[in-house]
């Protein structure tokens, strides 16, 4: 006799493992967004907390990323994070500390949609993080039939179209192989870091020649190629886009609460200072 939650019933045992497999499969669906529009993320680094990443959800946000190479939380509260990010079925992609193929299988393993592979400087450093992230012929990912994976139809095949691959240019050496690195198969954006870009080019963050930087090195790329980068405010936005900067990572998580602090207190009166 089937029980209340359907057990036995075939539809709904379909609807559940397709319920399960969605959040494997969300960046897919940032591959698909990123072709027809901007998507705006932000970054976690200070607050680490499944609050946090349901937070950003409910704001509005498109995806997030993890940040392991800035922050201070590591393996031990990354886990927690992804679940909670798979509940409201937001995508979550990680930026590992490095680049290494073991660490970045071991995050995939924990259910991350994509990685962000910080400092790549050439194309054979790109081809490497493609490599990481997939399985069999494609790449040299360790397999492993762990039970989170046990609701996809074919775990090899679902899991190699389903991770979204970035590779950040932060340097000198990664601005002029941009062409070389957005050629490689496998590749969902190159994105940029404005602020170690500026840093390697030896000028202040913010300076306009970092980014006339970047808009030449999208030129010597093509049309047809992908860009993401960091942006201080939503008003930069439609301005990037245009230039197929549809990867767009809008502040963090630590700045935007202090930004909030600092509105709810704009309306202080000196009499209630302390």
């Amino acid at each position: 006799m089937q029980n209340e939650e359907g057990m036995g019933d075939p539809v709904f045992a379909e609807r559940k493992r397709a319920g399960l497999t969605v959040p494997l499969t969300l960046g897919r669906q940032m591959r698909i967004g990123m072709q027809e529009g901007a998507l705006i993320g932000t970054f976690l680094i200070e607050l680490a907390a499944p609050t946090t990443v349901t937070i950003i959800a409910q704001a509005g946000f498109d995806f997030v990323v993890l940040d392991l190479e800035h922050s201070a939380f590591g393996f031990e509260r990354l886990e927690a994070m992804i679940a909670a990010a798979h509940a409201v079925r937001l995508p979550v992609i990680v930026r590992p500390w490095d680049n290494s193929p073991g660490l970045i299988g071991k995050i995939l393993d924990l259910g991350a949609n994509g990685i962000m592979a910080p400092h790549i400087s050439c194309a054979e450093e790109a081809r490497q993080i493609v490599q990481a992230c997939r399985y069999g012929g494609a790449g040299g990912r360790g397999l492993s039939p762990i039970c989170r994976f046990a609701s996809l139809a074919d775990q090899v095949a679902d899991l190699n179209q389903s991770v979204f691959t970035i590779v950040q240019i932060e340097g000198v050496d990664g601005l002029a192989a941009a062409p070389e690195i957005a050629s490689i198969e496998g590749l969902d954006a190159l994105f940029f870091g404005p602020y170690d870009l500026a840093l390697a080019l030896g000028i202040s963050p913010g300076e306009q020649r970092v980014f006339g930087a970047i808009d030449e090195a999208i030129a010597r790329c093509g049309s047809d190629v992908r860009f993401g980068i960091y942006i201080d405010t939503i008003a930069d936005s439609n301005e990037w886009a245009a230039k197929n900067v549809t990867l767009q990572c809008l502040s963090f998580d630590g700045r935007m609460l202090l930004d909030g602090a600092k509105s709810v207190l704009a309306g202080r009166s000196p009499s209630n200072a302390a």
